[in-house]
């Protein structure tokens, strides 16, 4: 599932992403390499892959702060929160670039265009995510109710007819088959089958009235050990 990660697998991510993010410059390394010499290549190289190191470190704390400490259904919310880690990671970025490399071109508006996307698709992934686990909540509460919903009509079914009056008129059936007397038994049936469907609709009913319920017990009568409604 979404909701089930390692940070080794949030690594991949990040360093998939920072492949896609800083794509341009790997475009560009080689002819910026041409331009250079020998003693300048070495710290291009250098400079670049710290490039990649930090965009990589970068996604990688976007991506676990969207998907662990941000719960809010709220893309905005969600979204304001990664553009300030990134503008803070962008400052830092840029001191390091200065102090250790003097590198003030890659601290421009390109670099800033990146920082920018990189907070657009860690916030999109832990927007989806988030959507994705609350859609699941639904479905599981959905699922729930519905298995509760049947468990209760099971109940109710159960409770309308008693296990002991069921036994009973299996008993009594059984009883007038082994006398053979059709007549009595198919009348005994018949009576019993509108005992059955008297139970089923006053249960949708809600309430009977007296006089329905009078009838009902004549039904349940017993002559010459056999229920007859009079």
């Amino acid at each position: 599932m979404l909701t089930k990660y390692n940070s080794w697998q949030l690594l991949l991510i990040s360093v998939a992403a920072a492949i896609f993010v800083i794509y341009p410059d790997i475009t560009w390394l080689p002819f910026e390499l041409k331009n250079l010499d020998e003693s300048r290549k070495m710290a291009h190289i250098i400079f670049f892959l710290f490039r990649y190191a930090f965009f990589v470190s970068l996604i990688f704390l976007l991506i676990k702060t969207n998907l662990a400490n941000l719960k809010t259904s709220s893309f905005k919310k969600r979204f304001g929160y990664s553009l300030l880690i990134s503008a803070i990671a962008y400052v830092v970025y840029g001191g390091i670039s200065v102090l250790l490399f003097t590198k003030v071109r890659h601290f421009g508006s390109f670099v800033l265009f990146q920082f920018f996307v990189v907070s657009l698709l860690s916030s999109l992934m832990g927007h989806i995510i988030q959507l994705y686990i609350e859609r699941r909540k639904k479905e599981q509460q959905i699922e729930e109710l519905t298995v509760k919903n049947l468990e209760s009509r099971y109940d109710a079914l159960t409770n309308q007819i008693n296990p002991h009056f069921f036994f009973n008129s299996l008993n009594g059936l059984t009883s007038l088959i082994r006398k053979k007397n059709d007549e009595v038994t198919l009348t005994y049936v018949n009576k019993l089958s509108d005992v059955f469907r008297y139970i089923l609709q006053s249960d949708k009913k809600g309430l009977v009235t007296l006089r329905e319920e009078t009838s009902i017990c004549r039904c349940l009568q017993v002559y010459d050990g056999n229920p007859f409604c009079q």
